[in-house]
């Protein structure tokens, strides 16, 4: 099964995978998050309905810091930063968009939805994760991207499908989104080991230098034009996932391995290597 980095939908039964991986071409058929007007239960709305909602909320600008949770709302924040200030940015970069539902899964108390995000002035794609907290349910992940992997198989493990979910969202964020958004999918540990901190970093309270890991993994897209998942294994313990897959340009495929490594309940990528 492949799964791309872009797509483009044709009146054809089945999924044409195009080389291309610009997801603005999308036509694919599929359901505008609409208001839902039913009556929520007593508890709280269900999963589903806290996803729709949010995301009609989040292009009406009206989503607010305290709607996420504080380990996304933490990673959205330079180390010295204004936390709210932060993310009250990242959230109205996603203003005046509206969000098509083309994937939806769920793990844990999480549900993870991907699709289509049509801006006035781009189109492209989203993941949206949402994990339940007391009654509510809050942002847990959120990004844009031009690239979006398609039909990966759910794992029946729920520790395995989230550590599957953080390297789709990496993997993707690589190959067409702004890759600081994916540092924070990435361990302190591998952050350091790539881009040591200079004396200004460690001032401004980095442990690793942004400005250089930006450079390294903006050159990791390369020519890559899809990927598919080969196999994803977890550890007896629980706290490791390997994930195999296959980057593929218009000439050549080369398998790649990523390691994840479960850090304080988070999912985070440790390493990201073609060798075997």
């Amino acid at each position: 099964m492949r799964h791309t980095t872009g797509w483009r939908c044709e009146r054809l039964v089945g999924l044409v995978i195009a080389s291309a991986l610009l997801v603005a071409g999308c036509e694919k058929k599929s359901k505008d998050v609409a208001p839902d007007n039913s009556t929520p239960a007593a508890a709280g709305p269900t999963a589903r309905q806290a996803v729709d909602a949010h995301l009609i909320a989040l292009g009406q600008g009206t989503v607010t810091p305290n709607q996420l949770t504080s380990t996304f709302r933490d990673s959205l924040s330079r180390p010295k930063g204004d936390a709210e200030a932060d993310a009250r940015d990242f959230l109205a970069k996603f203003k005046d968009a509206r969000f098509s539902i083309l994937e939806e899964t769920t793990f844990g108390n999480a549900i993870v939805v991907r699709g289509r995000a049509e801006s006035p002035d781009r189109k492209d794609a989203f993941t949206l994760r949402m994990v339940k907290e007391g009654d509510e349910y809050k942002t847990d992940w959120l990004h844009r991207s031009e690239h979006m992997s398609m039909n990966f198989k759910e794992p029946a493990d729920p520790d395995l499908a989230a550590a599957q979910d953080a390297v789709r969202n990496f993997v993707d964020i690589i190959f067409g989104g702004d890759v600081r958004r994916a540092h924070a999918l990435m361990t302190p540990a591998w952050k350091t080991k790539l881009a040591g901190p200079n004396p200004a970093d460690l001032r401004d309270g980095y442990d690793h230098s942004p400005g250089f890991l930006t450079q390294t993994t903006r050159t990791w897209k390369g020519d890559t034009l899809s990927y598919s998942l080969v196999k994803a294994e977890l550890n007896a313990a629980k706290d490791e996932a390997t994930i195999r897959v296959l980057l593929e340009t218009r000439t050549s495929k080369v398998p790649f391995v990523l390691k994840a490594s479960k850090l304080g309940g988070q999912w985070l990528v440790a390493a990201f290597d073609h060798r075997p």
